[in-house]
């Protein structure tokens, strides 16, 4: 495209080279902020180009200075089917409340049409897997990132996940889009690397190694350490029930236990979301559509909460002084640079359909005085996990699947995404680059459909 406007440029057309020069920037401008590293590099190549004089003659360079905000929109009735053919009259963008204009509208619907015909039956077993070898290169129009937190995973439901990748992947055809496969520990594992292959990812995920990387899940070895705890309140709450001497100094060790569980889940904590923000980082490079699929038990922003709690439960009393709780603030910045490079994140709730820890099998039980209290403490920490991952969905424009034993719906749901929706751009009425939050909203005309765009972005300084 850029060749093209230089050559426009050159034959003595600047009207019709600015406009193909304002589509390349278009085009290209994945993110909302102009200082973004990848974005000025891009846009000082157009600018350089757009100053190519029109044969010579042109009295002033062509020079485009723009600062847009791009929204990509998914459409869907009440059904989820997404809805195609909507023009750019059916939607309305408001920032921070105002209508601002739609300056720019495409449309991206791939559906079916962008995968590679389905292989020819197979002959025998080995054959069986779908094969890409024989589909024609296309160039990668969008890259799904499926990202599985084996830092606050049970082995147990890591094993759903893994049927779940299995069943789509061999139904997914190879075409133009690229997926990467990673886990997130102790460090950051990749299961597979960037390919365009489905058959690739399947062997990945069926393979021994693949069951090595998720065997000694970090959430197993936290709810011991929990149980551990929990079992120390009991005896303490039975010794100071049955006014026994050791009640006092039972009690007194219990604040440096919850301590102790606070420190080492935040340290757990800090380090996954450190590896989560690389990957965010490393995708915000590119610049074809981009969607990350978190899988996760979901995990507290505030470490040792349910400690404290559980420790509040059993002794409410005011003679144990609770540490005061601060909840991490590491996960704005990935949020941050998630919605400004529209990089929409997906989070699967990996327990699938639950119910409350309280009454699950491994529940210790406990003294009978704090069994009400205990209810709500474990339905409060319960809920703080899924809020976190729904957080996170809501802030990308990506979509929060919980509660649910389906998760393959989740993981085909959030592939038709990146292959069905709408960009929106507009230029802010308000130049104000303050690096404060700045509220989208966007509405369809007809208003029986169901609209999901990220909820805003961060205005960096010119």
């Amino acid at each position: 495209m850029l060749d093209r406007g230089i050559s426009l440029a050159k034959e003595n057309k600047p009207g019709e080279a600015v406009a193909v020069f304002q589509e390349a920037q278009y085009r290209t401008a994945t993110t909302l902020e102009p200082n973004n590293a990848g974005f000025k590099d891009r846009y000082e190549q157009l600018e350089r180009a757009s100053n190519v004089p029109a044969a010579r003659a042109a009295d002033a360079p062509i020079k485009v200075e723009v600062r847009q905000v791009l929204v990509p929109v998914i459409v869907t009735d009440k059904k989820g089917h997404h809805v195609t053919g909507l023009k750019q009259a059916d939607f309305q963008v408001f920032e921070d409340g105002v209508e601002e204009k739609i300056s720019g509208f495409s449309v991206e619907d791939a559906g079916a049409s962008s995968s590679a015909p389905a292989p020819a039956p197979a002959t025998n077993a080995a054959a069986e897997t779908p094969r890409a070898a024989t589909a024609p290169t296309r160039a990668v129009r969008r890259t799904y990132l499926i990202c599985i937190d084996s830092f606050h995973s049970a082995f147990g439901n890591l094993v759903h996940v893994r049927e779940a990748l299995s069943k789509l992947f061999r139904e997914e055809q190879a075409g133009d889009s690229q997926y990467i496969v990673v886990a997130v520990g102790f460090s950051t594992q990749v299961v597979q690397g960037p390919t365009t292959d489905p058959a690739d990812v399947l062997r990945a995920v069926d393979s021994k190694d693949f069951e090595k990387l998720f065997s000694r899940s970090r959430q197993g070895s936290t709810q011991a350490e929990l149980r551990d705890f929990r079992r120390a309140l009991d005896e303490a709450r039975t010794a100071c029930d049955n006014r026994e001497p050791q009640c006092e100094p039972m009690k007194r060790s219990l604040p440096s236990q919850a301590n102790q569980i606070a420190s080492q889940e935040r340290i757990y904590t800090l380090n996954f979301l450190s590896q989560f923000r690389s990957l965010v980082q490393a995708l915000a490079r590119e610049t074809e559509r981009r969607s990350i699929i978190l899988f996760s038990d979901g995990f507290q922003l505030v470490p040792g909460a349910e400690a404290f709690e559980l420790l509040e439960a059993y002794f409410p009393d005011a003679s144990i002084a609770l540490r005061s709780l601060d909840r991490t603030q590491d996960l704005e910045p990935i949020l941050h640079l998630a919605a400004n490079s529209n990089i929409p994140i997906y989070t699967i709730d990996s327990r699938g359909l639950y119910t409350s820890g309280f009454f699950d099998a491994s529940n210790p039980g406990g003294a009978p005085s704090v069994m009400p209290e205990l209810l709500n403490v474990m339905n409060r920490i319960a809920s703080a996990a899924d809020g976190t991952l729904s957080e996170i969905a809501a802030a990308t424009g990506g979509t929060a699947f919980q509660n649910n034993n389906d998760i393959l719906n989740g993981l085909e749901r959030a592939f038709a995404d990146g292959r069905q929706y709408y960009v929106l751009a507009y230029v802010p009425a308000s130049s104000n680059s303050d690096g404060k939050f700045h509220a989208i909203s966007v509405r369809v005309r007809e208003n029986k459909m169901l609209v999901n765009a990220k909820r805003g972005y961060w205005a960096g300084p010119n």
